[in-house]
């Protein structure tokens, strides 16, 4: 997507705009970077997204998630294989407190996971501001944001077709080009 600095009213060719801004600021002893970034949607796009539930998609999330996700699932199978019934009362205490130790990780594991940084498309249209003290980090979320951009707009135009109920003819032998309906030959009948 190529960049350019728009000072007033959105050009009528472009579908959507992203507006990405990024400060630096100072922290303690070191630097913490900013990124903010909106999307200028016309109303229209705006209910395409919020219609066809495209402001659910996500964008980018916390490579931690995974790690948490994964771990949680280690002590759900410890659990699981944990046995329950033995032949002491206190080798069956034993095991039950361990299964619930097991759980209460999981649990927590899980919670970790869900509360971990992601973004969506939806948070992109309320306009969402990413703090953080790695350089590499923040360019890593700007690069999945602009590069979602160009697929975002190709979804809300998908989304818009089916609101418009519109109708494509593509041409044999032709990649890109569209016959509109009222151009379509007319059919004639050999009866």
């Amino acid at each position: 997507m190529a960049s350019s600095n728009t000072a007033g009213l959105k050009p009528a060719s472009l579908a959507m705009l992203l507006h990405i801004s990024r400060t630096r600021s100072r922290a303690l002893f070191r630097p913490r970077y900013r990124l903010s970034a909106r999307l200028d949607l016309s109303p229209e796009e705006r209910q395409a997204i919020y219609g066809h539930r495209i402001d659910r998609y996500e964008i980018f999330y916390d490579p931690k998630r995974d790690e948490l996700v994964q771990r949680a699932h280690q002590a759900d199978q410890r659990a699981r294989a944990l046995p329950w019934f033995s032949l002491s009362g206190e080798r069956m205490l034993l095991n039950a407190g361990k299964d619930w130790l097991e759980t209460i990780r999981y649990i927590g594991f899980m919670i970790r996971a869900r509360a971990a940084f992601r973004l969506t498309v939806g948070d992109l249209v309320r306009g969402v501001t990413i703090t953080n003290a790695k350089l590499a980090a923040i360019r890593q979320i700007e690069t999945a944001i602009t590069e979602t951009v160009d697929h975002l707009n190709a979804a809300v135009e998908a989304g818009l077709a089916f609101d418009h109920q519109r109708e494509d003819v593509l041409a044999p032998g032709e990649d890109d080009q569209r016959i509109p309906p009222p151009a379509w030959p007319p059919r004639s009948r050999r009866w």
